[in-house]
């Protein structure tokens, strides 16, 4: 294994985005790394160009094409085909600091053998140097190592950029559902979590996202729209996550769910049925869960807005 790192990058007619990240790619100042690429039948070009840098590149670059998948199936395919012990998912709207693959490096030398470390992850920034989400509370002034579940009882809200073990993703498949395109990537992050693997998180930027228009963030695939035609992996997301999450935090995926499977018609049977509740506790997350988590919204909402007068004063 010549090289530690996958920089993966899944494409759909982002020709010029591409061009951009390829740039902050040659600017790595440590450059042991491959690029993989998986083009969800571009028709902007790409394929050509690819072929005009692909054998000048100081870094490998496999590049490979799929019938319209979606970005699931895209990791899927692109762990496969990686020959790297680590995959960093960048966005082909995204791109990279200098050194962004050195700091990487140097997180995965300080873990040893340890297995039960999933992946090693920095913060993203916009492009105005901007923090995206919350950052961690830091252990020993350094990282906080706690699992994909209780990251946000650390302060680490928002996109992070995580770069996990290959082998893991290789053995948490994400789902495929024929005439479904999109599945959460937190399908796959809880369920390694929930599997007992951890991952360091720290407070230094790697990854700068620039969120467009067409793209995943703002396209509605992860909204009602989203889960009425991607509906079986959506399913699975919110079964496990009745399961697994936060229970508080739970409700709000379940209020959401509820939502989409009245849209679809469900009956109250079909609706419990799906997620694995019987009707009776169905009714209980519905009657009394619901109402406690708008309660709380509420309550936490008002002590924010004291919190914010008391500092004025």
């Amino acid at each position: 294994m010549k090289y530690k790192i996958t920089v993966f990058t899944p494409t759909y007619n982002r020709l010029n985005l591409l061009k951009r990240l390829y740039q902050s790619l040659l600017a790595q100042t440590e450059k042991a790394f491959e690029w993989i690429i998986i083009d969800d039948e571009s028709t902007d070009g790409t394929d050509n160009w690819i072929d005009t840098v692909i054998s000048n590149s100081p870094f490998p670059i496999k590049y490979e094409k799929q019938k319209h998948g979606g970005k699931h199936r895209a990791i899927n395919k692109g762990v496969v085909i990686s020959d790297c012990e680590y995959f960093f998912i960048v966005d082909s709207d995204d791109w990279l600091p200098d050194n962004a693959i050195e700091i990487v490096l140097s997180w995965i030398g300080e873990l040893g053998d340890s297995k039960k470390i999933a992946a090693v992850a920095g913060i993203c920034i916009n492009p105005n140097n901007q923090t995206i989400g919350g950052v961690g509370k830091l252990e020993n002034n350094k990282y906080v190592e706690v699992n994909n579940l209780k990251r946000y009882c650390n302060h680490l809200m928002g996109d992070k950029a995580e770069v996990y073990k290959t082998d893991l993703l290789r053995k948490f498949p994400f789902p495929e559902y024929e005439d479904e395109y999109f599945v959460t990537e937190r399908l796959i992050w809880d369920r390694i979590a929930d599997a007992g693997y951890t991952i360091r998180w720290y407070n230094t930027p790697i990854y700068i996202a620039e969120y467009q228009a067409g793209g995943l963030s703002n396209s509605g695939a992860n909204q009602t729209e989203g889960h009425l035609n991607n509906y079986n992996g959506y399913l699975e997301f919110i079964k496990q996550s009745i399961k697994i999450m936060d229970p508080l935090e739970a409700v709000s995926y379940f209020r959401e769910y509820n939502k989409v499977a009245c849209l679809k018609k469900k009956s109250l049977r079909v609706r419990a049925n799906e997620i694995g509740l019987n009707t009776a506790y169905y009714c209980y997350y519905l009657c009394l869960k619901m109402p406690i988590y708008y309660i709380g919204r509420i309550i936490l909402k008002i002590r924010l807005r004291l919190q914010e007068m008391n500092m004025l004063l």
